[in-house]
């Protein structure tokens, strides 16, 4: 299956989100393209058979929503922002489901409801 750039997947994405069958001139305004790139990635989706283009109307075929899913992100790198740091893991702090129980002298008095006496 051929890869898809960057502006073809737009316009099928904007067909899949559509139900598979846009006007051209509202896939055209929807794909916030120019013009020159919106044609030329319609003409190649076209002929790769991703796409059947009507008078009026554009259709995504089966293999154009094959085409979207097959190149679609499914990176396996590992994302550094989602790595916790090691100062965070400290297991010293409790039991992971343990419930948090607060520092009752560092509460405020008004808020919670609480006696001066039952604190100290």
């Amino acid at each position: 299956m051929k890869k898809l750039n960057t502006l073809q997947s737009k316009v099928i994405s904007e067909l899949i989100r559509s139900g598979g069958k846009l006007d051209s001139y509202t896939l055209f305004k929807r794909s916030l393209l120019s013009f020159n790139e919106f044609s030329s990635s319609t003409n190649a989706l076209a002929e790769a058979n991703f796409i059947k283009m009507d008078e009026d109307y554009i259709y995504l075929t089966s293999s154009g929503r094959g085409a979207m899913i097959s190149t679609s992100t499914t990176n396996d790198s590992k994302k550094k922002w989602r790595d916790i740091p090691d100062r965070f893991k400290d297991e010293s702090n409790g039991m992971i489901g343990e419930p948090y129980l607060p520092n009752i002298e560092l509460l405020d008095k008004r808020t919670f409801n609480i006696e001066s006496s039952k604190v100290d």
